[in-house]
């Protein structure tokens, strides 16, 4: 018995040694276990949009809140007598393509509001980035995040880490986010985020931005039975104010 007590002993304190060791030498270690737990999507990247066919010359041009883009023929306006413009097409509750498109948004007030600037300038040190001067940047920053970005002997690094992982969790791992793009074309830049639906229609959130200017947001919602008809109207996209 006394010899069990013994052996008990010795185990628990080579652990509580080991345990010791670790947040000595990984003061982080904790955090990194925490991020794990609630950011489930931190190594979930920024993707190519694939599309590389040409859009159908049967398509025409709409344009609404500083976007154009085009369309099929038979897409037509569903609340005339509503500020808010969607487009739709197919039968009526049982659309097989619709478009909303959302008023633009002036994001020049830009702040990081989960960290202060020396924080953010301090991770953005350790990375070797440039500090976001717009929601636009600190969107990219805070997409490009992954596990290998986190610092086990820093703990004040791994902190403003784990709450940009936070961050970066509420824009690509809510409401069935299954995939990230990048936007560049048409001189417009930004991010295209694809959901699934309980149609399993295709459905993509374009936020988009002119090219080198981001103070102002421009946002479209696409969806569409047929996942080439969402692919031809998204690199259809433009912005028409300057």
């Amino acid at each position: 018995m006394k010899k069990s007590k013994i052996i008990i002993i010795s185990v628990f304190t080579v652990v509580f040694v080991l345990v010791l060791i670790f947040l000595v030498f990984f003061p982080a270690l904790p955090l990194y276990f925490q991020m794990k737990r609630e950011c489930p999507t931190i190594n979930r990247t920024v993707e190519e949009f694939d599309f590389t066919g040409d859009i159908s010359e049967d398509f025409k041009e709409i344009t609404s809140c500083g976007i154009i883009l085009k369309v099929p023929s038979d897409m037509y306006r569903k609340n005339p007598d509503s500020s808010v413009e969607i487009y739709v097409c197919g039968k009526e509750k049982n659309y097989n393509t619709v478009v909303m498109f959302y008023e633009s948004s002036d994001v020049s007030e830009y702040n990081a509001s989960e960290l202060s600037y020396d924080e953010l300038k301090s991770f953005c040190s350790y990375i070797n980035e440039d500090v976001p001067q717009s929601l636009y940047e600190f969107q990219k920053l805070n997409l490009s995040l992954n596990t290998d970005d986190f610092n086990m002997r820093d703990k004040e690094l791994a902190e403003t880490f784990l709450r940009l992982a936070v961050s970066k969790e509420f824009l690509v791992g809510q409401d069935k986010c299954s995939h990230v793009y990048s936007f560049e074309n048409n001189c417009a830049e930004g991010f295209i985020y694809e959901y699934e639906t309980p149609k399993n229609y295709t459905e993509y959130m374009i936020e988009i931005y002119r090219e080198g200017k981001y103070s102002t947001e421009y946002s479209v919602l696409i969806r569409a039975e047929n996942p080439e008809t969402a692919k031809q109207i998204i690199e259809s996209i433009e912005i028409t104010e300057e």
